[in-house]
This record gives C-alpha cells, structure tokens and sequence, in this order.
C-alpha cells in the first residue's frame, strides 16, 4: 500500500487555497510584465498589480460562490481547516 505524504505545514495553507494562488501568481506575472508593456514607476506597477490580483481573486471567489452548493461549501471548509494553531495571515 502506498504511503501517501501529505504538504508540508507551511505550504499546506496555500496549496488549499488555489483562487489565492492563482490571483497572487497572476499579479506577480504582471508586475514582471509590465515595464516591457508600459512605462510606469516602480510604485505604480506594484499597485496595477496588486489591484489586478485582488481583482481576480475576488472574481473567482464570487464565481465559486454563486456555484457552490451548501455540501461543496462545507466540504471546502473541512478541507481547508487548519486547526487551532495555524492562521493565515
């Protein structure tokens, strides 16, 4: 039988958690994009990204949302469920 090993507890947090992944990959992707597409400061293009990765995230968020059944919303929960000791912060 194998021995499946589970992510460690630092990483467990994340990899749960796909929408924030995905949003935070997509803004760094774009702050590293961005001096090749536009002329902007290094403050303004740490917020275009910042802004364009919270607003992904929150549409994906609202998209799962408005598809989840009350049994996937649970399910989610049990699975995200990180105990007393660990927060994300």
């Amino acid at each position: 039988m194998a021995h499946h090993r589970s992510p460690s507890r630092l990483l467990r947090p994340l990899l749960v958690r796909p929408r924030l992944m995905l949003a935070g990959a997509g803004g760094l992707a774009l702050y590293l994009l961005l001096p090749g597409l536009a002329s902007l400061s290094g403050p303004t293009r740490f917020l275009v990204s910042w802004n364009a990765a919270v607003l992904t995230y929150l549409a994906m968020a609202g998209w799962m949302m408005l598809r989840s059944t009350h049994e996937a919303m649970r399910q989610r929960a049990l699975h995200q469920d990180e105990g007393q000791r660990t927060v994300l912060v």
